[in-house]
């Protein structure tokens, strides 16, 4: 199962998907990826190899974004 099938199966389940996925990837087709990422749900990727304050900085990002 790739990760694009499992966020999909994610935000399908009324009990994860409120949940935000980021994908991390070590090969990022660009245009391709978008859309699989649109389609599944994922809120935002990192390509690998990766800076972890990057990681960091996107969870950070997702929990404002998600404050009401």
């Amino acid at each position: 199962v790739s990760g694009f099938q499992i966020a999909d199966m994610l935000s399908k389940d009324k009990r994860f998907k409120a949940i935000p996925v980021i994908g991390i990837t070590g090969y990022y087709t660009g245009k391709e990826h978008k859309t699989c990422m649109a389609i599944c749900g994922i809120t935002n990727c990192l390509t690998k190899p990766f800076n972890p304050l990057d990681l960091i900085s996107a969870i950070e990002n997702l929990l404002q974004n998600k404050k009401v």
